[in-house]
């Protein structure tokens, strides 16, 4: 069994191996992780045929898990060990931050209206 170098990436297959391991929330491993986190919600919807709630799960279940790596990278140490994924603070971390807060804002707004419209219709 060969090893595979940190900077190969993985093939179709063990993507779809990922995605499924991430639905069911099963640990991922860093090459995994640094995969998936390239994909975002419509690259899962249109190239791996998940559902939108599907492609939200995985998403928040590589979120879960580069926190969990990055964790146990802080707690056992190890110099040569780099951190996963975009931490917080970052640019992109905080475009995503603002990007949720945003559409929860949007959602909020939308269902003040249809509650102010269904009220006006039962007087």
């Amino acid at each position: 069994m060969s090893r595979r170098r940190l900077n190969e990436s993985l093939n179709k297959d063990e993507v779809k191996i990922a995605i499924t391991k991430a639905l069911v929330q099963a640990p991922l491993t860093v090459m995994e992780l640094n995969e998936l986190q390239l994909l975002d919600v419509g690259k899962l919807i249109v190239e791996h045929q998940l559902s939108y709630p599907a492609a939200e799960k995985v998403l928040m279940w590589v979120q879960n898990e580069i926190l969990r790596a990055n964790g146990q990278i802080l707690y056992t140490g190890g110099e040569d060990r780099k951190l996963v994924g975009t931490p917080p603070g970052s640019p992109s971390f905080n475009k995503w931050l603002l990007e949720t807060k945003k559409t929860k804002g949007i959602r909020g707004a939308i269902r003040e209206e249809i509650n102010r419209i269904f009220s006006k219709n039962k007087k």
